[in-house]
């Protein structure tokens, strides 16, 4: 009998300290938008523990067209892993190195038509920026070797843009032909073919405003066309994003569909 008690307790011992322990997390006040590695082998975890994450959800990578945020962060040793959104629905949790850091993004040559009366402001040639974390920033914050272009001579013109560690470069040029921009209406134009399309849809989803549902319409639909025949169900996602984003809200349009 003594020796079952002394077996019960080092199990209830050693259960205690085997079991996982939660690690605590700053939540952020306003989510962060992230820029994902397409190339990084990352993956997506369903839980955090003291001794890292657990419960594979799928690599980063297979949502990398999706938009990244982020509501908080841990830090287990050395590593910092973010819990993150995709298109404004929960995901897990995803190591830091899988986000694009330090990094701007830009056209690298843009060609612009000889006009005495217009300039290009730089930074609309700016993608995107990311600070350290991952986290994308103004392009208004980004420094610019030259704040814009004049396109009233033929010019080159390479621009620098900094911030932090992050730098790119991209080339602006100025064409020479100054009557490039200017056609000559000698004819006048026909018309093509009218044509009527050959399926309607003009109702929104039955499932739209009924909170964030990727759920498909609660009827299908056939669409024909001579011998083809096709049944699909639209769906459309109520958000994009959260923390009142710009972009978050989707609307009465349709984001694609199932066959």
């Amino acid at each position: 009998m003594k020796k079952l008690k002394i077996f019960i307790i080092i199990s209830l011992m050693m259960l205690f300290l085997v079991r996982p322990k939660s690690v605590s997390a700053k939540s952020f006040s306003s989510f962060q938008t992230k820029m994902i590695n397409g190339n990084s082998n990352y993956r997506i975890y369903q839980g955090m523990t003291h001794r890292g994450p657990v419960g594979s959800v799928g690599l980063a990578r297979t949502f990398k067209y999706g938009n990244f945020q982020a509501s908080a962060v841990k830090k287990v040793g050395k590593s910092k892993y973010y819990f993150v959104w995709i298109d404004g629905h929960k995901a897990g949790w995803l190591n830091q190195r899988a986000f694009l850091r330090n990094k701007i993004s830009v056209v690298k040559k843009i060609s612009l038509v000889n006009n005495p009366y217009y300039s290009f402001p730089t930074k609309d040639a700016i993608n995107f920026a990311t600070d350290s974390t991952g986290t994308v920033v103004n392009p208004n914050k980004v420094k610019a070797s030259q704040d814009e272009v004049l396109s009233n001579s033929a010019s080159e013109h390479k621009i620098t843009f900094t911030y932090g560690k992050a730098h790119a470069h991209t080339v602006v040029e100025v064409r020479g032909d100054a009557q490039e921009e200017f056609g000559v209406a000698d004819k006048p134009k026909q018309t093509g073919k009218s044509a009527s399309s050959w399926f309607k849809h003009y109702r929104t989803s039955g499932n739209w405003g009924k909170g964030a549902s990727y759920a498909p319409e609660t009827k299908p639909h056939v669409l024909k066309s001579g011998s083809f025949k096709l049944k699909t169900y639209f769906y459309q996602p109520a958000t994009l994003s959260q923390g009142r984003s710009q972009t978050g809200m989707v609307g009465p349009v349709p984001e694609g569909m199932i066959i």
